[in-house]
């Protein structure tokens, strides 16, 4: 059917290892047709405990699928079960094989004999969750004691198998890419802008190309936000064994520069643009300092250089900055912790400057890359009376005090933005107190969300779960209260 109606789309499916052994024609018809990964329940290296499973397969059929979706570039998803009777020796030998297969993507299940099974009266006696825990039976929790070692030691050395086998930065060549970027980022545009003519620069972005560990350059920049940087850290390292200089620096390097630098010569912490000439003069003069750090005394900077992305895979909006940083300071937020409560503004003509640039690059959509644009309401007035001339759609986040404003609303949906972002965080009031968000006031949440989207502006949250005041009911009152105020994209942290 896909190559009748000629149907070539990017896909993934489950398959059976023996199927995939037994038909490498079907499987090289389905790759000219976009399959890019397949899901296998490979569950073991020990044939004797594949027949105990009942598997139509065993470790040689399994070799061999592998060997089949690598041939031809499908990636392989592997997933394995965990026996209870396990020892270190266990998880040892099945990462060996599974570097051996050079399985890039695993998925490791404690063994979990579900209700109505067999295996569940067998083992009946043994558990150590109720059934009536129905959150912990999800392929991830050990449900059954392990036998050899301590449930402590099953889960370290469970996560030890997940990082040995998948967090590896020679793999960047099999990673699953995005067949488009979206948000393209600022910072490293800003930089180049910023670097001497007499410097030779190029930008990777990962999510959609391969870090070009071969590269003859001689100074190697590494950004990156969140958990992100368990990634910077394997790339700088394998960067570092390469004789390259190497530099980090972003939101979770300057939390934790001291740590950062274990893995570079040397970390940029906090914002870049006042230091970076003073970093790049230090390489040539040999004299690179382990850490450099100076707050902003003024946000200005000349056009990012568009040209080293525009080549790349990337969406139908470019970024954009007026102003950095947040008077709040809520203590879960990262730019709170950089930026103290402090706002910096550029000058309005420059913010101009930049969004006709993107517009000239024939974009009709940009992305305001600000922390909070309610931070200060008169700039932000002024600036949407400039943006509404260029004929633009546009999209930003600030705090949900904006709906409180109804001229500075109104000036933002007339200028053309049509999606706000907002860190909401939580509908419980003891939560947000909990995490310094004292000026929020949940009960009013969904009538200020009315507000916005009356103004024609689609509204995106982004919500915490966890926090000191959170429970199992307020978790499913989140829930509800999403969908109650259609909310179009939420994201949970």
């Amino acid at each position: 059917m896909l190559e009748k109606e000629n149907i070539k789309k990017r896909y993934l499916v489950y398959g059976r290892a023996d199927f995939i052994a037994q038909n490498e024609d079907i499987i090289k018809r389905l790759k000219a047709n976009g399959l890019r990964a397949v899901i296998v329940g490979l569950e073991s290296c020990d044939d004797q405990i594949l027949e105990g499973y009942n598997k139509k397969s065993n470790s040689q059929i399994n070799k061999e699928a592998v060997a089949i979706l690598k041939k031809y570039d499908i990636e392989c998803y592997g997933t394995f079960i965990l026996g209870i009777d396990w020892d270190k020796e266990d998880f040892k030998k099945l990462k060996n094989w599974i570097k051996k297969l050079g399985i890039t993507f695993v998925n490791l299940q404690p063994f979990t004999p579900l209700p109505g099974t067999d295996m569940y009266d067998l083992y009946k006696d043994k558990l150590i969750v109720k059934w009536e825990e129905y959150e912990k039976w999800d392929m991830a929790h050990l449900v059954v004691r392990p036998t050899k070692i301590s449930v402590r030691k099953y889960y370290l050395y469970t996560i030890l198998l997940y990082y040995s086998t998948m967090v590896n930065p020679k793999k960047s060549i099999d990673m699953i890419k995005k067949s488009r970027l979206y948000f393209v980022g600022l910072a490293l545009r800003l930089l180049a802008a910023l670097t001497p003519e007499d410097w030779e620069v190029e930008i990777c972005l990962e999510t959609i190309e391969d870090v070009p560990f071969d590269t003859d350059c001689d100074v190697v920049g590494i950004g990156s936000m969140g958990h992100a940087v368990i990634r910077s850290i394997d790339i700088a390292k394998e960067f570092k064994k390469r004789g390259k200089i190497v530099l980090m620096g972003g939101y979770m390097t300057s939390l934790m520069p001291y740590e950062a630098k274990k893995y570079c010569d040397s970390v940029i912490i906090g914002d870049a643009e006042e230091v970076w000439k003073e970093v790049l003069k230090d390489i040539e003069n040999n004299t690179l300092k382990d850490f450099y750090e100076k707050p902003l005394t003024k946000l200005e900077y000349p056009s990012s250089r568009f040209d080293l992305i525009m080549n790349k895979r990337i969406g139908n909006f470019l970024p954009v900055q007026a102003g950095r940083g947040c008077m709040h300071s809520c203590s879960l937020c990262s730019v709170a912790c950089l930026y103290k409560s402090k706002y910096h503004r550029r000058e309005i003509s420059e913010v101009v400057r930049d969004i006709k640039q993107i517009k000239e690059l024939g974009f009709k959509r940009f992305l305001l890359l600000d922390d909070n644009i309610a931070s200060d309401p008169d700039y932000m007035f002024e600036l949407c009376q400039e943006i509404k001339k260029l004929g633009m759609k546009w999209m930003s986040q600030c705090s949900i005090n904006i709906a409180r404003n109804e001229k500075l609303l109104k000036a933002v949906a007339e200028s053309g933005c049509d999606v706000l972002s907002f860190g909401l965080e939580s509908i419980s009031k003891e939560s947000l107190d909990s995490i310094n968000k004292r000026w929020a006031h949940p009960k009013e949440y969904g009538v200020l969300l009315k507000k916005i989207r009356d103004a024609g502006i689609d509204v995106s949250t982004e919500m915490v779960v966890g926090a000191d005041g959170d429970t199992i009911e307020t978790i499913k009152a989140t829930a509800k209260f999403i969908e109650d105020n259609k909310v179009a994209v939420t994201r949970f942290f």
